[in-house]
């Protein structure tokens, strides 16, 4: 049988292992080394990625592709729901309403989306699409060109160049 704190050594990464080893640790009587494995362990836990709010969201942009709204719906909610600052979700949620064309109902999902992570080159992108659909010009240029300085490279780039070009 393998000793418990090879299981850390062989896997510094496994979070489950770390616990495991904290707890054994803490049995033997040997707190420092015992808390400091549960630290880690948390730690570890909280960078873990991904989380299962991101991977709700991330199946729920499957589903949207798919045209399975009502299920990328529940997973949104899931997600909401387990991380109420998930901007994945949120980014779920916005690129759902532009699929939908319900842009009024994608526009804040996607405005919380770059609150909360601002580099987020699509969010900015689908939020140009839902302003453009809305008929607010400004707002759909200022996105496309955070867009464009985000993702230059994008395959969407040269149609939103396009786009920006007509509207001047």
């Amino acid at each position: 049988m393998r000793q418990p704190r090879n299981w850390v050594k062989e896997a510094p990464d496994n979070v489950t292992a770390r616990y495991y080893l904290g707890l054994t640790l803490m049995e033997l009587k040997e707190y420092e080394p015992a808390a400091e494995h549960l630290r880690q362990a948390e730690q570890q836990r909280a960078e873990a990625r991904p989380r299962m709010d991101q991977i709700r969201a991330g199946l729920a942009q499957v589903y949207t592709e798919q045209q399975r709204y009502e299920e990328a719906q529940r997973l949104i909610d899931e997600a909401l729901k387990e991380n109420d600052k998930s901007a994945e979700a949120y980014f779920a949620q916005g690129k759902l309403g532009v699929h939908r064309k319900d842009y009024a109902a994608a526009i804040p999902a996607l405005e919380k989306t770059i609150e909360l992570d601002p580099n987020n080159a699509y969010a900015h992108y689908h939020a140009g699409i839902a302003y453009s659909n809305e008929r607010r010009p400004d707002k759909m240029v200022n996105e496309f060109q955070i867009f464009l300085k985000l993702a230059p490279d994008a395959p969407e780039a040269d149609k939103v160049k396009s786009l920006l070009r007509s509207v001047r």
